[in-house]
């Protein structure tokens, strides 16, 4: 398994070399002919110019409202969603995913299952799903919505998963699978990929 990561990141190092620079990055360190040329490769067509000219018309209204921290701390338009997407993100390290993902191994053995490596593929199979599904009701749901129920999941299924590891219960381990699994699905239902897409937003 190691190896093939180690095959996917050799063929990585052997093709990286072969990507075209980016227009934008040409236009901004004046190789404005190398950008057409490469905008042409493209769009596979000549008619490049006012994609030339809408890049650099960006490129230069960008320049012109560089700010330092300060500036955007001292500022009251920017402070709000500044905090918002600060605390969204902090409420994204700080819910325990990290955990959860790395003991998911120790949970599958208490409940008995034998290859722990089959337990942590179903959850990477729950997490891609989640993913999946989040994507297709980002914008139909909101983002808000998502976030709150991913938040009230994310609770329930910490309760179920500490029911699961008290061993009060029979089948109490069992408890702690599905805890794991629904916490995972909550997670990247709403406060996985929300905090990220609202920071851009903003």
């Amino acid at each position: 398994m190691f190896g093939f990561a180690g095959l996917l990141g050799a063929l990585q190092l052997v093709l990286t070399p072969l990507l075209i620079e980016s227009p934008r990055w040409l236009l901004n360190n004046g190789n404005a002919k190398e950008a057409e040329e490469i905008l042409r490769r493209l769009r596979q067509s000549d008619d490049v110019f006012e994609e030339i000219d809408s890049i650099s018309a960006a490129n230069t209204s960008e320049s012109g409202d560089v700010q330092g921290v300060g500036e955007v701390l001292r500022d009251r338009s920017i402070r709000l969603p500044l905090l918002v997407a600060v605390v969204l993100q902090l409420a994204q390290q700080l819910s325990g995913i990290n955990a959860v993902m790395f003991y998911a191994s120790s949970f599958f053995q208490n409940a008995g299952l034998e290859d722990p490596l089959v337990g942590i593929t179903l959850v990477y199979i729950v997490n891609v799903l989640a993913t999946v599904v989040a994507l297709m009701l980002m914008d139909s749901a909101g983002r808000r919505p998502l976030l709150l129920w991913s938040v009230v999941g994310m609770l329930v299924s910490s309760g179920i998963l500490t029911v699961g590891l008290m061993d009060l219960l029979p089948f109490a381990s069992l408890f702690s699978v599905g805890g794991v699994m629904s916490f995972v699905w909550f997670f990247e239902i709403g406060l996985g990929p929300i905090p990220w897409l609202i920071a851009a937003e903003m």
